[in-house]
């Protein structure tokens, strides 16, 4: 996420960036999906709270820094609302998704579906913000 949410690639269009942002997400958890099933239905009864609560805010840091650079600009007034919003939204569909077996829900359909929803929340409808049909 780091590399990719880097400013150097903060001109390229939203959808292209948000694309390779959550697809990658996608493949991390497809990597052990056995595992991260494991942590979903565990993980906060053994971890640490705060050791969580310390993973994510750095991760909505590092989303929240890359809103407020973007361009063109997001329409959300507050980056760090923004960002954990989409954090969370994408994290907790991603997870959902593992415990699923349900047809229509294959890894591309869910990227598919979370790149629209997240782009939606951030830049808005039309393609006024680099935002381009699939």
């Amino acid at each position: 996420m780091q590399n990719v949410l880097a400013r150097a690639n903060l001109t390229r269009k939203p959808r292209e960036l948000l694309r390779e942002v959550i697809a990658g997400l996608a493949k991390l958890y497809g990597a052990s999906p056995g595992l991260h099933r494991v942590l979903v239905i565990e993980g906060l009864r053994v971890a640490k709270a705060d050791r969580v609560l310390a993973f994510d805010a750095r991760v909505i840091g590092i989303i929240r820094n890359s809103l407020e650079a973007m361009e063109p600009p997001i329409r959300r007034r507050n980056a760090q609302a923004a960002a954990f919003v989409a954090f969370q939204s994408v994290r907790a569909t991603m997870l959902a998704s593992l415990l699923s077996d349900k047809p229509g829900l294959e890894e591309q359909t869910v990227v598919d579906e979370l790149v629209d929803l997240v782009l939606q929340y951030l830049v808005g409808p039309g393609g006024s913000n680099g935002q381009e049909g699939r």
